[in-house]
């Protein structure tokens, strides 16, 4: 029973207990500190030795290259998309060379065209010459194109003007294309 009642000798032997926790607590943080600044000397060390100079050096390189590679990947999308635009725009467009030489086939030697402007469904045309009489014939040939209806399907008569001061005339047609 005594055991019981003695509280100094249980006290001892806990704060020898603590005591000896404490001890181990502070050799752990001691050797945690140590590990910690052990490696970080060596990452350190090892960052410093490795050469990051080279490495910098490699990556501007890349970085170069595929700016460049960059650069000829939008010029050539450019090209490509400039491509389709123009073979979108050629197959869209009228084909002047025929309209224009079916047109001028059979037109009189002493008309001259003073302006032909084509559009999608469209065709403006403004003729001249000294003589009514060719421009009739060059207007009847219009005609029979216009009733075939090989490039246009209908004609019309705009202006007939004359020069007083050169004795020249002028007609204006429109033409509606197929």
């Amino acid at each position: 029973m005594s055991e019981n009642i003695n509280l100094v000798a249980n006290r001892r032997d806990e704060s020898l207990k603590e005591k000896k926790s404490l001890k181990y607590f502070r050799i752990i943080a001691i050797f945690s500190l140590l590990s910690v600044f052990l490696f970080a000397i060596s990452l350190f060390i090892f960052k410093t030795s490795l050469g990051l100079t080279s490495l910098k050096k490699q990556e501007d390189t890349l970085s170069a290259n595929m700016a460049s590679l960059s650069d000829k990947t939008v010029k050539l999308l450019l090209v490509q998309e400039r491509i389709k635009n123009i073979s979108d725009a050629l197959k869209n467009r009228s084909d002047v060379n025929k309209i224009l030489d079916l047109v001028t086939k059979d037109m009189p030697q002493n008309v001259s065209v003073n302006s032909l402007s084509i559009g999608k469904k469209k065709a403006t045309l403004i003729v001249s010459s000294y003589s009514l009489y060719d421009i009739n014939i060059f207007l009847e040939n219009l005609q029979k194109m216009s009733e075939n209806k090989k490039i246009f399907k209908r004609l019309i008569f705009d202006t007939l003007s004359i020069d007083d001061k050169n004795g020249k005339y002028s007609l204006g047609v429109s033409i509606d294309l197929l």
